[in-house]
């Protein structure tokens, strides 16, 4: 009896531990949010004035210095004017011209640079999302558990998955340790990262080191030949693109714009700004300030863009929603969890197509028959 309490305690620790309360209310947002049937979401008339979410908050005082700038400037030269200030003018447009299209040469390169590592970073997620849901089918239903510890360990594996997804999400951030509330629950149950264990191990890379346990698990059910060659090769390969995905993220993360290229960028960007108001003077006059801010806005926030979406599993506004990600695979895996691991075909009632056609089409007699027989 006492057995048998130890493990219904265990068989619930694995199931469902507690959510933290992030994750509660975001289990509400999803249950009450509407998908609406739009192409994109920012085709909207209000968005044109919208601050959050956009480089606004960023390139707000770069833009009003620049604006100062032009000002002082064009004050100096209309309301004093001096002969040594206007020979110091150009008198052609021709290096704002030149200056322009290299500045809009090296913006171009720098946010499609970064868009692809943003778009790269997007299909690797959907790939790891792949891979867990394959595995977790392959868990939960090709391995067949032939008593309760067994069954425990299956738990165990579903778990593991769940914090496979978390613990990529918080490596990708630089946010090491185990001590996360979408981490810890789902990991304690192996010895080393048990709550009552001295000290759990230094891993720098926590993914890694649970997917050494899903290996071990593999190769434990196929030693005890749950499972035939074809799944464990199966399940071995949906591991292995698991660790592709990570090794995916880090060449991401850990390789961004070259230094120089970024600087010389910020640079270029900066001088020609400073230099936009002489080659306006002239020719524009008052319209020299409006201009030179609307320059400064749309190439400082180009600039800002590409440095916002270079690194895209921050937790900048425009980064991948790689919380919620996590958290859609984590909700699927417990709902997996909650239906039963074996399910028989023989309890499937009659299909509601005519069996006599090869089109499959709606028959109307069968319907009505299955319907009077209570199916």
């Amino acid at each position: 009896m006492g057995e048998a309490t130890k493990l219904e305690g265990h068989h619930n620790h694995l199931h469902r531990p507690h959510l933290s309360d992030l994750h509660m209310h975001r289990a509400k947002a999803t249950m009450t949010h509407k998908v609406k049937n739009q192409s994109n979401y920012y085709h909207s008339a209000r968005n044109l004035v919208r601050v959050s979410g956009s480089v606004i908050p960023r390139i707000s005082i770069p833009t009003l210095l620049a604006t100062a700038w032009a000002t002082g400037w064009t004050v100096f030269h209309i309301l004093y004017p001096h002969k040594w200030f206007k020979d110091l003018i150009p008198k052609s447009n021709l290096l704002i011209t030149i200056v322009g299209v290299v500045m809009g040469l090296l913006l171009v390169f720098r946010n499609n640079t970064a868009y692809d590592r943003y778009w790269e970073g997007r299909r690797l997620f959907s790939t790891l999302e792949t891979n867990v849901r394959n595995m977790t089918r392959f868990v939960w239903i090709g391995v067949p558990a032939r008593d309760a510890h067994e069954a425990l360990e299956k738990r165990g594996a579903m778990n593991l998955l769940i914090a496979f997804m978390h613990a990529t999400k918080h490596y990708l951030r630089s946010e090491l340790g185990v001590h996360y509330d979408d981490v810890q629950p789902y990991i304690s149950h192996l010895p080393e990262y048990a709550p009552d264990a001295p000290a759990p191990p230094d891993m720098k890379n926590l993914p890694v080191e649970i997917s050494l346990h899903l290996g071990g698990f593999i190769n434990k059910i196929r030693q005890r030949e749950q499972i035939d060659v074809s799944l464990y090769g199966c399940m071995n390969n949906a591991l292995n693109a698991m660790m592709d995905c990570l090794s995916g993220f880090e060449r991401i993360r850990g390789t961004p714009l070259p230094f120089a290229y970024g600087v010389h960028l910020k640079q270029t960007l900066v001088l020609y700004l400073l230099s936009l108001p002489f080659q306006l003077l002239d020719a524009c006059k008052w319209s020299t300030i409006p201009m030179c801010a609307l320059a400064a806005f749309t190439l400082l926030g180009l600039e800002a863009i590409g440095g916002e979406i270079e690194n895209p599993f921050g937790f900048d506004a425009n980064d991948l929603p790689i919380d919620d990600i996590s958290f859609m695979i984590h909700e699927e895996i417990l709902g997996i969890m909650d239906r039963p691991d074996k399910l028989d075909t023989a309890k499937w009632s009659l299909p509601w197509e005519d069996l006599t056609s090869t089109k499959a089409e709606l028959n109307p007699e069968a319907l009505a028959a299955l319907r009077k027989a209570g199916h």
